[in-house]
């Protein structure tokens, strides 16, 4: 197979950049791979592999290769100028069969690449459970990952249990990003993101009454220290009204042994069934994320929350950094 330029910039501090590192290093162990500068003009004698902009469908990576391998993932449906775009790549890999089944409707293919977790990091650690009943909502703060949810569900629910708090890692890069939460009818929200990224976590428990000593923000932490927060919570909560993935922050917390309340649709389709998860039919219903949370804390049920807590971590575990790198390589060796 011909060499493999891996275009997109390795990190921790978001999706892409956790996906770029795990995806590369995997890719590496298989085949001759060199990463490059995404903003490179350069030509290469091989396949360019680069994230897509979900936007227009166009590459991130401004170089050029003997071959085109892009990565896509997107929230919204496809417009013909998308389809245009995505049908220029020698191979297109999207994170989700909801996104493959956009593409579909317009006649292009594209063949699904599941990311990975680092069940060395994410995985159950018996810290123990805080006394006090917590639950986790993870991904960065916007109207599509359905915070404002998360918030009015806890709201509720922390007024019939007192003694519940919510764990939150909410760190979003693109800050502006956060205004489209003002279109939610569930909370009163005002702009006022910290200098780090984070919401102002004082200011929606004081906009929406909530005790803001029940609510504790994480900012942005290392994969470990993450992984050792999910560790000591009951629950994790994910009403995400849409995902083009497959909810990176959901499947780590799976992995760590966490039963997860979770919608059912888009991307979180791919991962989780009735089996693993509790499962929102209605991602804009409070009172079905309320009434999954009351099963959950209710110890008669106990069995059953640890029965799906089980299924959870087998399922992720099939998900592995590796196994993307050879779906990844099998796609690419037709070129």
């Amino acid at each position: 197979m011909k060499p493999i330029y891996y275009a997109g910039p390795p990190g921790q501090c978001f999706g892409w950049g956790v996906c770029n590192a795990n995806l590369s290093r995997e890719l590496a162990k298989l085949t001759p791979l060199e990463m490059v500068d995404w903003q490179d003009n350069g030509h290469y004698a091989g396949i360019v592999f680069t994230p897509v902009n979900n936007s227009d469908f166009s590459p991130m990576a401004k170089c050029s290769g003997t071959k085109l391998a892009g990565y896509a993932f997107f929230e919204d449906g496809v417009c013909e100028s998308q389809a245009a775009n995505a049908r220029k790549y020698d191979v297109l890999f999207v994170g989700s069969t909801w996104c493959q089944k956009q593409l579909a409707e317009f006649g292009v293919a594209s063949t699904v690449l599941i990311q990975g977790v680092d069940t060395s990091i994410f995985r159950p650690v018996h810290v123990g459970h805080r006394k006090r009943f917590t639950i986790f909502s993870g991904g960065k703060f916007e109207f599509r990952k359905g915070q404002d949810l998360v918030l009015a569900a806890f709201r509720k629910f922390n007024r019939a249990h007192p003694e519940t708090d919510l764990y939150c890692s909410w760190n979003n890069g693109w800050p502006e990003i956060m205004r489209n939460m003002a279109q939610s009818r569930h909370i009163k929200y005002t702009h006022e993101p910290l200098a780090n990224g984070d919401p102002n976590i004082a200011r929606l428990c004081t906009d929406n009454d909530i005790p803001l000593a029940c609510v504790h923000g994480f900012p942005f932490v290392n994969q470990i220290t993450m992984a050792g927060v999910m560790n000591q919570c009951h629950v994790g909560l994910f009403p995400n009204r849409r995902e083009g993935g497959t909810n990176l922050v959901l499947m780590e917390t799976m992995a760590c042994g966490i039963p997860c309340i979770a919608s059912a649709g888009t991307g979180h389709a791919d991962i989780v069934d009735t089996g693993n998860a509790f499962l929102l039919r209605n991602p804009e219903s409070v009172e079905e994320i309320v009434d999954n949370l009351e099963f959950v804390y209710d110890p008669r049920y106990g069995h059953s929350r640890q029965a799906v807590a089980v299924a959870g971590l087998k399922r992720i575990r099939e998900f592995t950094w590796e196994r993307m790198a050879r779906t990844a390589i099998e796609g690419m060796e037709k070129l």
